[in-house]
């Protein structure tokens, strides 16, 4: 098989498996919106797409050969974890919880100066908020994905599993093909969303998107225990 070919393949499996709406993508879509720290939350997912192909690619016949359990392990625990964030955004939608809020970027209303600082005090404390909003998204990024067992099925089943298949040096060029699909979904889900906050921040859209969320996870869970 061609090179391209091979990484065609790696690419379009890569996609299909990006757009299933899960915990990873809705935090870019929510900060997206937000606009808080989304290029450090697009960095790190690509940088963990990165270590979760290169140990799927290099692990997958390792495990399959002496601890087959593990991947049955890996699919229950992912089923629960896709219901239980299935729960978890249908528990929103109900709610019709507003999380999401357009950011205003206008420049605050002056006040008179004080006795504690007045204006400069106000400006130093936006200034130390503003630097320290991308932690939080940051290590909300490093969570949904490293605990995230769906990760790991992904990255050993999938794309280590199925790129076994080409041999020593067509499974790297698969695995390529998958990053190429997360190198191109990250950036455009995140800043078409930051592009698109504001009427993507009505509550009533964002009520919609979480039932689509809770359908779309509940589908995959239902998906990975008929794989058994």
């Amino acid at each position: 098989m061609q090179v391209m070919e091979i990484f065609v393949t790696g690419l379009l499996l890569g996609a299909s498996l990006l757009l299933a709406i899960g915990p990873q993508n809705v935090l870019v879509i929510k900060q997206g919106i937000k606009r808080e720290g989304i290029t450090v939350v697009i960095i790190v997912c690509l940088l963990s797409d990165v270590a979760l192909f290169t140990l799927g690619t290099v692990g997958v016949g390792l495990i399959s050969e002496t601890a087959p359990i593990i991947l049955d392990i890996l699919r229950w625990c992912g089923i629960a974890y896709l219901l239980w964030f299935a729960v978890m955004a249908a528990r929103d939608a109900l709610h019709a919880r507003a999380e999401v809020t357009f950011v205003d970027e206008s420049d605050p209303v002056a006040r008179p100066a004080t006795r504690g600082g007045g204006v400069a005090t106000q400006e130093r404390t936006r200034s130390v908020v503003k630097q320290k909003s991308w932690v939080r998204p940051m290590l909300m990024a490093i969570v949904l994905t490293w605990l995230n067992p769906n990760a790991y099925l992904d990255a050993f089943v999938f794309i280590g599993g199925v790129g076994a298949q080409y041999g020593e040096t067509g499974r790297w060029i698969f695995a390529a093909g998958a990053f190429a699909a997360s190198l191109v979904w990250f950036p455009l889900v995140g800043y078409g969303a930051a592009a698109l906050s504001r009427p993507l921040s009505s509550p009533k859209v964002w009520r919609w998107i979480n039932v689509g969320v809770a359908v779309i996870l509940t589908g995959l869970a239902i998906k990975l225990i008929l794989m058994g």
